[in-house]
């Protein structure tokens, strides 16, 4: 039998060890952002967008913890290198939504490519036992997360424009 103790201290080391792999992997991520020539803040902003679709200004600006001014400079400069376009809603033009263009499509989409080719890499370095067991903890993890999801009341299915992603 387990221990309490002993448990903590094995929680604490689990949670130090994805601590140091999340710590490894934005160090990673932002070597390769250096290179290029966005910043943070473009980064963050094609992210929300490909992972919420497209967003309103303000909706944008709120996830990236910025003024709506902020925000709207940064897609300024984003729509000028072509990643993103504003388009108004209706006659109002301060009801814009900032969507992902094609070429900020692809330069998503290239830098997920490169993180998968990242991690493909590092588990060819580890052996098909040690593969099916970290494979079955993911699994493991993965399911006592989702069994915990609901339970502060949160609808995880709801996009961040608001729209319902559970559809299609």
């Amino acid at each position: 039998m387990v221990s309490s103790t002993d448990n903590a201290t094995l929680t604490h080391d689990i949670i130090a060890e994805l601590a140091d792999l999340s710590d490894s992997q934005r160090r990673t991520m932002a070597e390769r952002w250096a290179t290029s020539a966005l910043r943070i803040h473009h980064l963050q902003a094609l992210m929300l967008l490909e992972e919420g679709g497209p967003l309103m200004m303000s909706r944008l600006a709120s996830a990236l913890g910025l003024s709506v001014s902020n925000a709207t400079g940064i897609v300024r400069r984003m729509e000028q290198r072509e990643l993103v376009e504003r388009v108004r809603l209706g006659s109002d033009r301060r009801h814009m939504v900032v969507r992902l263009t094609a070429v900020g499509r692809t330069l998503v989409e290239s830098m997920e490519t490169a993180h998968r080719q990242q991690l493909a890499g590092i588990l060819r370095g580890m052996g098909r036992e040690r593969q099916e067991n970290l494979l079955r903890g993911l699994r493991d993890l993965r399911a006592a997360i989702e069994s915990l999801e609901g339970m502060d009341g949160t609808d995880r299915s709801e996009g961040l424009d608001g729209t319902d992603r559970s559809e299609g």
